[in-house]
């Protein structure tokens, strides 16, 4: 199944801190949003790897589980790298 992940970050180094975490699960398609398809036990630690580095008043972490057929629908236009599913490695 295909993830979108998504996140709003005010702190600098808490938002590199979990760009690089979920750098090693996920491709980042643009400077906020990473994509793939892990394993779902990749995808839950990494998102509890992420949890300690935001602040509830003004940060969020979205993750969006597409299916099948809502991933067959995405459109992008533009210059945008394609998710190669070989480039994730499984930690």
């Amino acid at each position: 199944m295909l993830h979108l992940v998504t996140y709003d970050i005010s702190s600098d180094r808490h938002r590199q801190r979990i760009a690089d975490l979920l750098h090693g699960a996920l491709h980042r398609v643009q400077y906020s949003v990473f994509e793939g398809e892990p394993p779902d036990k990749l995808l839950d630690q990494t998102v509890e790897r992420c949890l300690p580095h935001l602040t509830a008043a003004s940060d969020s972490l979205r993750v969006y589980h597409l299916c099948a057929a809502c991933a067959g629908r995405i459109r992008v236009y533009g210059h945008t790298p394609k998710t190669d599913p070989e480039s994730i490695e499984v930690l």
